[in-house]
């Protein structure tokens, strides 16, 4: 028969293949890119500055009921604050804020659980702290209800004063990201993605490293403000010096052909106390000063939370002590 004929009729016969089964090498790459992978994401307009930007770059903020007063709050999707080295992470709210936020959320509220959705559309909000800190300590209320007007389009039937929105919220984001952030550090350290690096530049297959600050025998916290960042690019690693990297600061590998990866400082990101709680998780890779990610794809979550946190970190004045 017609070799033409046979393959016409047996063309919609053939199974198809498996999606992401066969990639590209180029394909593979971007898969496993946390930086392609974030603007992959559809793009989003900022309610509060008309930004349009990737989705990873913003907040997604919904209306989430109380569970038990079934109370309208408006808060981060996603972002449920997590044990940051719990098998069964706790989904709850409940996260240490700074004595001196403000607070108009009642005293002691609490989630005990991840919140129930309320149904309608959401809203998103530049991922920044100092955008957060104009919406909720501006001079005019209104500022965060910029937020529920995209949300009422949709007809949720929610009143603008009943809705609860924290006057704390760009604290409670920055702490919940932190959190997030060692979880996902705890995690990898366990499964052996995280290895210590002895030398100034990163070894083959690095995705990222992770400053740690001196290695010291003192269990007391230290403060974020005792590592100073440096200003250059690409960052040089000097055993025993307080100056870490500084914001997108990177190092190169000593691979060829030599690549440049990012460089993070975490005293500067989570903080001093974070930064110690993170070193005794980790036992002895707690007692080195640079760590390095392995460039896997079991990493790329990790890595993107990091991009995330030191972006929300990137206004002035923003670290956390």
């Amino acid at each position: 028969m017609d070799p033409v004929l046979v393959a016409a009729r047996e063309r919609h016969r053939t199974r198809k293949a498996r999606p992401g089964a066969f990639l590209s090498p180029l394909q593979r790459k971007l898969k496993n890119n946390p930086f392609a992978r974030a603007l992959d994401t559809p793009i989003r307009c900022c309610d509060t500055t008309l930004t349009r930007l990737p989705k990873s770059c913003l907040l997604n903020f919904e209306l989430m009921a109380h569970p038990d007063t079934k109370a309208p709050w408006l808060l981060p999707k996603g972002l449920q604050a997590v044990d940051p080295f719990g098998d069964d992470p706790d989904h709850s709210l409940n996260v240490p804020i700074e004595e001196d936020s403000l607070m108009a959320s009642p005293a002691g509220f609490q989630l005990p659980s991840v919140p129930r959705t309320l149904p309608g559309p959401s809203s998103y909000a530049l991922a920044r702290h100092g955008v957060l800190g104009q919406l909720t300590r501006g001079s005019k209320r209104s500022n965060w209800t910029r937020l529920y007007d995209a949300i009422k389009c949709g007809k949720t039937g929610v009143k603008l004063g009943d809705i609860v929105w924290r006057q704390d919220m760009d604290v409670l984001v920055r702490e919940l990201l932190a959190q997030r952030v060692m979880h996902e550090i705890g995690d990898l350290a366990e499964r052996q993605y995280i290895s210590a690096v002895k030398e100034g530049t990163a070894p083959h297959q690095s995705a990222c490293l992770l400053w740690l600050g001196p290695a010291h025998a003192s269990p007391d916290p230290v403060d974020a403000e005792d590592f100073e960042a440096t200003t250059g690019e690409p960052w040089s690693f000097q055993p025993g010096s307080t100056r870490g990297p500084a914001a997108y600061a990177s190092a190169v590998t000593r691979s060829l052909p030599a690549r440049a990866i990012p460089s993070y400082n975490l005293p500067k990101m989570l903080g001093g106390k974070h930064t110690e709680t993170l070193r005794a998780r980790l036992g002895e890779l707690g007692y080195h000063e640079l760590l390095r990610i392995r460039s896997k794809p079991g990493t790329v979550e990790a890595q993107e939370w990091l991009w995330k946190l030191q972006g929300y970190l990137a206004d002035a004045n923003s670290e956390v002590n």
